[in-house]
């Protein structure tokens, strides 16, 4: 695309930050159509839940498939669904919604972190 004008550009990129969330409410708020909002809603509200609750919470029985699938959606707006080892291994992971930025700090799963550069670098590409 290209602009004949500085007002074209500052009005496409104006359009452009309306679409990307600035925080957790943005992104519920514009995901709120999504089948899996509910993940969203939870995980939010409950940062750092176990997964074995999450099931009180929402009726699944593959809770890391909707994670998946949320992260393919979120990791272009600037978030992710982090889930964490906790210190015991009989223990369930701990789920956070976090920006990627923050996750990338917090080392996280090489698979996931592998994917957010992939899922970020084909968002740069379009």
């Amino acid at each position: 695309m290209e602009f004949n004008s500085s007002k074209q550009q500052r009005q496409a990129k104006s359009r452009l930050n309306r679409l990307v969330p600035t925080d957790v409410e943005q992104l519920i708020s514009l995901l709120k159509h999504n089948e899996y909002n509910a993940y969203l809603r939870v995980i939010a509200a409950n940062q750092g839940i176990a997964t074995d609750q999450l099931s009180k919470f929402i009726k699944s029985n593959n809770h890391h498939n909707a994670s998946q699938y949320l992260n393919e959606m979120l990791i272009p707006l600037g978030f992710v669904i982090a889930k964490f080892r906790t210190d015991k291994p009989s223990v369930s992971w701990r789920w956070y919604l976090m920006e990627v930025k923050r996750a990338l700090q917090l080392g996280i799963d090489k698979r996931l972190r592998l994917k957010i550069f992939c899922l970020l670098e084909a968002a740069n590409d379009q």
